[in-house]
C-alpha cells in the first residue's frame, strides 16, 4: 500500500497503524496551510483475511474521530457493495460506516471480468460536502478501474517549469573562437609551481574566451513528467483503454483476450521505454 503526494503538500503519517501481516493499513494527516488537517487512511484487504482488518481500520477511525478531523478512506477491501444480502465482512464494513457516518462515494463496479462484476475499491468519506465530484473510470492499465474523488483543496501554484543553464552558439565563430584561443598566454602555464595551480590558470582563461564567443544563458522549460511516454505509446494507451470499454459493454470472450493480450504488450514496451 502507498500514497502519492505532491512535494509541497506536508503530511506526517499516523502512529495507530498496526503491523499485520495478512492486510495493509496507511494513514496519513493532511496537513493544509491556514486550514484544518484531515486524514486520509488507504488499505488493503485480501480475500484470504479472515480476522483483524476492521478491527485495525476502526482504531485508526476512532483515533481521528475523537481529534474532530475530516477523514476519508479509501482501498480494496474485497467487499462487494452489490451484493443483494450482506456477508459478515460487508455488515462488518457498513456497520463501521454507519457508526463514524461514512458515506460511500462509489456506486458502480470497479472489478469488472467477463463472469463477474464487482464494487469492491471504496472510497468512504465523514464530510461529502467537501467533494466536488467522484466516480470510476475504467482504464486498461488493471483488471480493477480507477476510483477517484476531487477534494476542494487549495494550495500554492506550483511552478510546473524548470531552468536550465546552457551555452548560446547563436553567434558564435568557430575560426575567430580558435584564433582567440590561439593568442593566449599559455606560456604563463610554465610559472606555475603545481599542477592544481596550472589547472586553475589554464580553466580561468579557456573559460573567459568561451565566455566570450558562447555566452551562458538560462532559459526556462517545461517539465515533462513521464519523458518515456511518447506520442506513440499514448496512442496505444488510448487503444488500450478503449478495448476495455468495449469489452466491459460487449461481454464478448474474444474481446477481453484481444485487450489483455494489448494490455500486456503495452506494459511490456512502458518498461522497455523506461
Amino acid at each position: 500500500m502507498c500514497i502519492y503526494l505532491r512535494s509541497n503538500i506536508s503530511y506526517c503519517l499516523r502512529n495507530e497503524v498496526i503491523a499485520n501481516d495478512e492486510f495493509e493499513i496507511l494513514s496519513i494527516d493532511i496537513k493544509k496551510p491556514h486550514s484544518k488537517t484531515f486524514n486520509v487512511t488507504a488499505a488493503y484487504r485480501p480475500p484470504s483475511c479472515t480476522s483483524g482488518f476492521f478491527e485495525a481500520l476502526e482504531a485508526i477511525v476512532r483515533a481521528v474521530d475523537m481529534e474532530s478531523k475530516e477523514q476519508i478512506i479509501i482501498g480494496d477491501f474485497n467487499c462487494n457493495y452489490l451484493m443483494d444480502r450482506n456477508n459478515m465482512h460487508l455488515s462488518q464494513l457498513k456497520q463501521l460506516s454507519s457508526t463514524y457516518q461514512f458515506q460511500q462515494l462509489i456506486n458502480e463496479p470497479t472489478r469488472i471480468t467477463l463472469n463477474s462484476s464487482t464494487l469492491i475499491d471504496v472510497i468512504l468519506i465523514n464530510e461529502p460536502s467537501r467533494i466536488l465530484k467522484s466516480g470510476v473510470v475504467h482504464i486498461g492499465l488493471s483488471d480493477h478501474s480507477l476510483v477517484y474523488a476531487v477534494r476542494k483543496f487549495s494550495m500554492p501554484s506550483k511552478n510546473t517549469h524548470k531552468h536550465v543553464t546552457t551555452r548560446s552558439f547563436k553567434n558564435f565563430d568557430a575560426n575567430a573562437f580558435r584564433e582567440d584561443l590561439k593568442s593566449a598566454p599559455w606560456e604563463s602555464l610554465r610559472n606555475c609551481a603545481t599542477p592544481d595551480e596550472m589547472v586553475e590558470v589554464w580553466s580561468n582563461m579557456f573559460l573567459k574566451i568561451a565566455d566570450a564567443h558562447a555566452p551562458m544563458r538560462t532559459r526556462r522549460v517545461k517539465n515533462k513528467k513521464s519523458p518515456w511516454i511518447t506520442t506513440e505509446l499514448r496512442e496505444l494507451i488510448t487503444g488500450r483503454n478503449r478495448l476495455k470499454r468495449q469489452a466491459i459493454l460487449t461481454k464478448q470472450p474474444s474481446i477481453w483476450d484481444e485487450y489483455k493480450k494489448e494490455r500486456n504488450r503495452i506494459n511490456n514496451e512502458i518498461k522497455k521505454q523506461k
